[in-house]
């Protein structure tokens, strides 16, 4: 069912493609969701490169992708084989939180930077970069299992 789904691109394909629209000023920034009317999550950019259509806007003007507001639908998680939230198997730790205040949390999600630093697309795409390129993605089984 993936393949069909996503037109058999591979995890390679995605992540060009995920960076590259995170990068590209068309997608402006949110918190807690992955989309909703203001904007988008790094992750529910991903969903838009994806190509998933029949999302629906659902309660707080979010919409849903596979019944997900704010974690990668299972199908697309899987066909990646990265984890819903974006786990990372080293996190990043940071100065300051996205208010500015002193943030010592080690942050375990590209979904975590998102919400919880003040990162842009385009430094979140760096991390999602070279965390692959480092093999630092958690699986999509590292919670199946």
């Amino acid at each position: 069912m993936s393949e069909e789904l996503f037109n058999g691109l591979t995890r390679e394909n995605f992540i060009a493609r995920w960076t590259e629209a995170l990068r590209s000023g068309k997608y402006a920034k949110t918190v807690g969701f992955l989309h909703t009317v203001n904007g988008w999550c790094c992750l529910g950019v991903l969903c838009d490169v994806a190509g998933l259509a029949g999302h629906k806007e659902v309660d707080e003007g979010a919409y849903s992708y596979f019944g997900e507001i704010a974690q990668l639908p299972a199908q697309l998680a899987k066909h990646l084989d990265i984890n819903e939230n974006g786990g990372l198997h080293v996190p990043l730790t940071f100065d300051k939180d996205r208010n500015g205040r002193a943030d010592n949390e080690a942050h375990h999600s590209l979904a975590n930077i998102n919400d919880d630093t003040n990162y842009s697309f385009s430094q979140i795409a760096d991390v999602i970069e070279q965390k692959h390129a480092a093999g630092h993605l958690r699986p999509y089984s590292y919670l199946a299992g």
